[in-house]
């Protein structure tokens, strides 16, 4: 199971699955992790849909402690990623050496998740190199707030736009009416 899941085999885990040659929560004895973690590891969209289906249990850790949804964000699979935080993954949860999800990205400077994390309530827990990751970190919530007020300023924009083109529909209208009517001197 684990090496078709590396392989990003589907066909041949569709057939383990349906003749039970083994469980979907197989774990490698050396690192503990399913198949379900190393396809999320390696980003394999597809194959982490169809073992959610299969019911494999998506909030098993390996032995350093992390889920798959960790090691997607560790390896900055972002699609992956955000399928996962839809189907209701922990974003909070720590490993072993009490990093989370956002932590991780930040580690391998994936600013794509930390952003999407950040933007979804997550927040970074420093234990190691505070001061380099808090910097990143102040740094994307910078860049966050700058695009919520550009959002803003956007959206304002397109409000006047519309008020402008509401007005300019109006007179349009009454000028062709007054055109309509007859005039005798």
């Amino acid at each position: 199971m684990i090496n078709a899941c590396k392989a990003n085999n589907l066909l041949w885990i569709k057939e383990l699955v349906k003749t039970d040659k083994c469980s979907v929560n197989e774990f490698h004895p050396k690192n503990g992790k399913t198949g379900f973690i190393v396809a999320c590891e390696e980003g394999h969209l597809e194959l982490v849909s169809y073992l959610i289906q299969s019911k494999c249990d998506t909030n098993r850790k390996d032995f350093q402690g992390k889920t798959g949804f960790m090691h997607a964000c560790l390896r900055g699979h972002l699609e992956l990623v955000k399928y996962l935080a839809d189907t209701g993954r922990n974003l909070h949860e720590k490993d072993r050496d009490g990093n989370n999800a956002i932590t991780l990205a930040l580690k391998n400077k994936h600013i794509d998740i930390v952003t999407f994390l950040i933007e979804n309530g997550c927040e970074p827990v420093f234990k190691v190199s505070k001061k380099q990751n808090m910097e990143i970190y102040k740094s994307i919530q910078k860049r966050i707030q700058e695009m919520n007020v550009f959002q803003k300023n956007l959206s304002d924009a397109f409000v006047d736009i519309e008020l402008c083109f509401n007005i300019c529909i109006s007179e349009t209208q009454n000028k062709l009416k007054n055109l309509e009517r007859p005039i005798f001197v």
